[in-house]
């Protein structure tokens, strides 16, 4: 049965002992948490890592949905365990394709990883460096910023637990929008709807068995570590204690090395699940002059009850956040944050279905018009071929026969030829250079001017939603024509979205 259109979500977060269900609606741009629920989980739930019976759990999860008021057929799942890998590197730009391959080799030797088949996911972000180091704020910076690195953010989980939880999606019978990590899930809702200031800022989440820890610049992660261990017992353990305290110190040494162009965070943000860890982060706070904040959860959603007790408040900002921030992602941009399975949204019914008729037929006679003529193009190359193949064989009859008379009829053929020559290049190459370059173009960008003059050199300017699509448009392009160049590109704000415009220049000549 096909699943009613809802524009709402449940983030799902499923740990040893509960299952937290947290469903977000949008209105006006404003995301409202509308409902949250915290399920027990059944003993031995969870074994060896993977939930050991699917369709049980997804019972519990059906009725407690349709005993609440839970109405949202979309859902994006966790499993909160120790069994992901989220990692930072810092790479010079290469093509999408050899940036998947370097990820892969990266992940493969980690022990979490070894011996399994697993799933990577990244995101990249090139810092810009200013080419001179005097601070002018009356001139435009943009003109002066190069970007010369990929600061790229990954993480990886094994195809065994991706199954299993596509397994639990299928019992419930609802959209699966994404399969994502706990950690990213709290990150997203720490970073929900912040100014993206130029200032680098310290995000930490007090998991349940992990410490999350992230540097940020605008809502980039430049450094990430994820220390793994159970919390609850931090504080009353002095040598574990010390441990971390002098790991995160030594994280700061690592990101002024790393990133010098970059200054040390003076204000951190953390959230905290079930204990606050009032001793490390004052010894933290004392020894690196930091300023610490506990995420306030009003900061990334509203509530639906505005009655609410701050106690109460502050349980569902205890319980509920990485949740939330599982929910989240289906309102965020496709490549916005990582995606270990393919984003999958549902389409709003946005036609009515006598205009969808009418437009369907016009759309069906524009499709054959096209193909008309592309097979017209096609017939009319099929037979200059036939006619030069045909030419050419007169001249090897008349060169094998009697000479009387050869060279006129060799120079009337010759110029035969050049005239069809000079037909099927025009035909030929105009007509594949368009389907070709349509072939390779990236779904998010659009050309302002396609330019060409008669020593063949082609200029492009364009923009896209994403420069990983210019590189990888420009990296296509280098594979088929000569003396490819990309010029700077130039990233801009237009109606709160993030245009990033681009001139590419080649030869018209194929390798």
């Amino acid at each position: 049965m096909a699943k009613e259109f809802t524009q709402n979500v449940i983030g799902i977060e499923i740990n040893e002992e509960y299952i937290m269900l947290s469903q977000i609606n949008e209105k006006d741009e404003s995301y409202i948490l509308t409902q949250s629920k915290q399920i027990n989980m059944p003993p031995r739930a969870i074994i060896d890592g993977l939930i050991a019976d699917p369709e049980t759990i997804a019972d519990q999860i059906s009725t407690t949905i349709e005993d609440g008021d839970f109405d949202a057929t979309n859902i994006v799942i966790a499993l909160n365990s120790n069994d992901f890998l989220k990692k930072t590197t810092i790479s010079n730009h290469i093509p999408l394709a050899e940036t998947q391959l370097k990820i892969e080799n990266l992940c493969q030797p980690s022990p979490l990883l070894q011996n399994k088949e697993f799933q990577v996911s990244f995101q990249k972000f090139s810092p810009k460096k200013k080419q001179n180091e005097e601070k002018n704020e009356s001139e435009n910076d943009e003109k002066k910023e190069t970007k010369d690195k990929d600061i790229i953010l990954y993480a990886a989980l094994h195809n065994e637990l991706i199954d299993n939880l596509e397994d639990l999606a299928k019992s419930l019978d609802m959209n699966l929008v994404s399969i994502d990590l706990i950690p990213l899930g709290t990150l997203r809702a720490l970073q929900w709807q912040t100014n993206t200031k130029k200032e680098t800022n310290l995000l930490i989440a007090f998991d349940y068995n992990f410490i999350d820890i992230n540097f940020t610049y605008k809502n980039n992660i430049l450094l990430a570590r994820t220390l793994r261990n159970n919390i609850e017992t931090l504080e009353e353990e002095e040598l574990r204690l010390d441990a971390y305290i002098t790991t995160i110190k030594q994280l700061f040494l690592e990101f002024s090395n790393k990133y010098p162009e970059f200054p040390l965070p003076t204000k951190a943000t953390y959230h905290s699940r079930n204990i606050k860890p009032d001793i490390l982060l004052n010894q933290i706070a004392k020894d690196l002059n930091i300023t610490f904040t506990e995420h306030n959860i009003k900061q990334t959603v509203t509530l639906k009850n505005q009655e609410l007790t701050e106690e109460k408040i502050n349980k569902i900002n205890n319980l509920f956040l990485p949740s939330i921030g599982l929910a989240l992602k289906y309102y965020e941009p496709v490549n916005k944050t990582l995606s270990l399975t393919k984003v999958k949204k549902q389409l709003a019914p946005i036609f009515k279905k006598e205009t969808l008729i009418k437009s369907g037929l016009i759309f069906s006679l524009i499709i054959g018009a096209i193909l008309a003529t592309n097979v017209y193009i096609t017939t009319q190359i099929n037979s200059i071929e036939t006619k030069l193949s045909l030419t050419k064989n007169q001249i090897n009859i008349i060169q094998s026969g009697n000479k009387r008379g050869q060279k006129t009829q060799l120079g009337s053929l010759r110029k035969t030829i050049e005239f069809y020559e000079e037909i099927r290049s025009q035909k030929d190459s105009k007509y594949l250079f368009f389907y070709n370059l349509i072939s390779i173009l990236p779904n998010d960008i659009t050309f302002t001017s396609l330019t060409f003059n008669e020593n063949k050199q082609v200029s492009l300017k364009g923009s896209a939603l994403f420069q990983d699509s210019i590189y990888t448009f420009f990296s296509e392009l280098e594979k088929r024509y000569s003396k490819v160049t990309l010029s700077k590109i130039t990233t801009k704000k237009e109606q709160k979205r993030t245009i990033n415009t681009f001139t590419i220049e080649f030869d018209w000549k194929r390798k």
